[in-house]
């Protein structure tokens, strides 16, 4: 196995200087949100009720327990 290199052309971390730089950003339409989430939501009933019953899961009221 060859001897390490310590690599020179980079700064060690004590002598790094950061920043922060806030990116400003246009507030979100909540009116295409919110359509987007009814659509969605009616999407995923439609095709829950397309399954089969055998598929469907038990609710936990549905579930009984054996003694």
């Amino acid at each position: 196995m060859g001897k390490y290199v310590k690599k020179t052309n980079r700064r060690r971390q004590e002598d790094r200087e950061l920043s922060v730089r806030a990116e400003l950003h246009d507030p979100p339409d909540y009116q295409k949100l919110t359509e987007l989430l009814i659509r969605l939501s009616l999407r995923q009933s439609r095709t829950s009720q397309e399954q089969p019953s055998t598929e469907r899961r038990a609710s936990p009221t549905e579930v009984t327990t054996s003694s």
